[in-house]
C-alpha cells in the first residue's frame, strides 16, 4: 500500500472504532481489518462472525477540493452539491462484491462534511427508493 493508502485505511478504521463505540459495540484494531479493492473497506469481526463495511464520507469531491483551498488559502468557493452526492451515493448503493461474508454501508460525515442536514437525508433517500437492486445488507 502506498502511504495515501495507509492514510485513508488508518481513518477508515478510526471512523469505524468510533461507529462501533457509538453504538455499544466493542472493537478494537484486532476485530477491524482494513481491505483493499476490489472488496470492502473494512472486515469487522464480531462476535457473531465477520461483517463487511462499505464506508462513504458523506461530502463530495467539490468540497473536499473546497475545504482543501480554504485551509491552504483562507478563501472558499462555498461549493454545496447535493445533485452530485446523490450520484456519489447511487454509485455506492451499486457496488457489488463476490465475498462470503455480508456486507453493509456505513454514511459518515467528517470534518469537511460539515453537519448532515435533511436535504442531504432526503438525497440518499431518493437515491435507495430508485435503485433497481441494492446488494448492501443494511445501509
Amino acid at each position: 500500500m502506498s502511504s495515501k493508502d495507509d492514510k485513508k485505511a488508518e481513518r477508515e478504521r478510526l471512523v469505524f472504532l468510533s461507529f462501533l463505540q457509538s453504538i455499544g459495540i466493542a472493537g478494537d484494531n484486532a476485530s477491524v481489518e482494513s481491505r483493499r479493492k476490489p472488496e470492502p473497506d473494512i472486515l469487522f469481526k464480531g462476535r457473531n462472525g465477520y461483517v463487511a463495511f462499505e464506508l462513504m464520507e458523506i461530502c463530495t469531491p467539490e468540497i473536499k477540493r473546497d475545504s482543501s483551498r480554504l485551509k491552504k488559502t483562507g478563501v472558499s468557493k462555498a461549493i454545496w452539491s447535493i445533485p452530485s452526492l446523490g450520484e456519489a451515493f447511487g454509485e455506492k448503493l451499486r457496488l457489488v462484491y463476490d465475498i462470503k461474508h455480508p456486507f453493509e454501508l456505513l454514511c459518515y460525515a467528517g470534518k469537511e462534511s460539515g453537519s448532515v442536514d435533511s436535504d442531504i437525508i432526503d438525497a440518499m433517500k431518493i437515491e435507495i427508493e430508485s435503485s433497481v437492486k441494492i446488494n448492501f445488507r443494511r445501509i
